[in-house]
């Protein structure tokens, strides 16, 4: 089972089935957060709807120990926003220097908030108060919609190299710097 059935190699792709499964709604992934891990209302909406359907990345966005990753996404976000080149630069060098499982933690939470960003509809019903939500609102004021397509290809080629054994440093360098070159 993979999200990423091009990354496979084409002998092995070849021999296997494959089965399409539809993203789940944002209210069943938000009943099954409340019903099955007991989530506060608020924090499973706000999950559900930046999950896109996925139950995966709204456990994940639960999950304490992502809190730093999805930090860092949104200050990548906001440094983008800003087209601020050096600090943009400076956080790719930084995450650069962890493994590339971390690495690719790290854009799976910038492509996340990206996709929201581009498909939701205002907050959609989120809470109002969250700081995240409200950080986003902003962004989403300030992203040109053709951002966003440039944005997601820049990143899923960028988790292709990682999945090839690119370095960590060199993908995430030449990433920063295809995002934030003037015109994108």
């Amino acid at each position: 089972v993979t999200s990423r059935p091009h990354a496979l190699l084409p002998t092995v792709r070849s021999r296997c089935q494959t089965l399409k499964f539809a993203a789940l709604t944002a209210q069943a992934v938000e009943e099954f957060l409340i019903r099955e891990k007991k989530t506060a209302p608020p924090d499973a909406r706000l999950a559900a709807g930046l999950s896109q359907g996925s139950l995966r990345l709204a456990l994940e966005f639960l999950d304490p120990r992502s809190a730093e990753l999805r930090e860092e996404a949104m200050d990548f976000l906001d440094a983008l926003c800003s087209r601020h080149l050096e600090k943009g630069l400076l956080m790719a060098q930084a995450w650069s220097q962890s493994s590339a499982v971390q690495c690719r933690r790290r854009l799976s939470w910038v492509a996340m908030l990206l996709r929201y960003l581009r498909f939701s509809e205002g907050s959609s019903g989120l809470e109002g108060g969250d700081p995240l939500v409200a950080r986003l609102e902003i962004l989403r004021k300030t992203i040109p919609p053709r951002f966003f397509e440039t944005a997601m290809v820049k990143i899923s080629t960028a988790f292709d190299l990682l999945e090839a054994n690119v370095s960590p440093e060199l993908v995430h360098s030449a990433l920063a710097a295809a995002l934030f070159r003037p015109g994108v």
